[in-house]
């Protein structure tokens, strides 16, 4: 089994919709050290295929065509791109991913013989000089919820 990571963004010119609420609700805390906020979903898909394959799965399944793009690994820092922090966001084991267990059964009826498991997380790339301070704030009260979630940051971010 292959453990298959697509992270989907907001097309070139296309608003950042989640990215800007977040700013949003920084905004709200009074947190000016961070300038520009950029939203990622992340799926985490153990199963057993191939390259092709999972570019149909990014291209057909988990982007929107229009407005989204995808990409098979890690996405690169916006360009750009001087300070940032990178911030991931897992559910707990044993908490329910209604969007992951959709992923799964349409992995399926795409001809997905062998997919062991799927996960969800979120990733957010939080721009400009915030202290360490500002940002265990932010995730406290803005991304994650402790009780169910799990917090990942750092520039070399990886699922627990």
């Amino acid at each position: 089994m292959r453990q298959w990571r697509f992270e989907i963004t907001s097309r070139q010119g296309v608003a950042d919709v989640h990215g800007k609420a977040t700013l949003g609700s920084i905004r709200e805390l009074a947190i000016q050290s961070v300038d520009d906020v950029h939203f990622t979903r992340v799926y985490l898909i153990e199963a057993d295929f191939d390259e092709v394959f999972a570019k149909r799965v990014g291209g057909e399944l988990l982007a929107d065509p229009v407005c989204q793009d995808y990409v098979i690994g890690h996405a690169p820092l916006p360009a750009g791109a001087v300070q940032a922090t990178q911030v991931e966001v897992h559910l707990k084991s044993g908490v329910t991913d209604p969007t992951a267990e959709s992923v799964q059964a349409a992995l399926k009826d795409m001809g997905a013989n062998a997919v062991a498991s799927v996960r969800t997380a979120r990733k957010y790339i939080l721009l400009g000089p915030a202290s360490q301070e500002d940002v265990q704030t932010i995730i406290r009260r803005v991304l994650a919820n402790d009780c169910i979630e799990e917090v990942i940051y750092g520039s070399d971010a990886e699922p627990p």
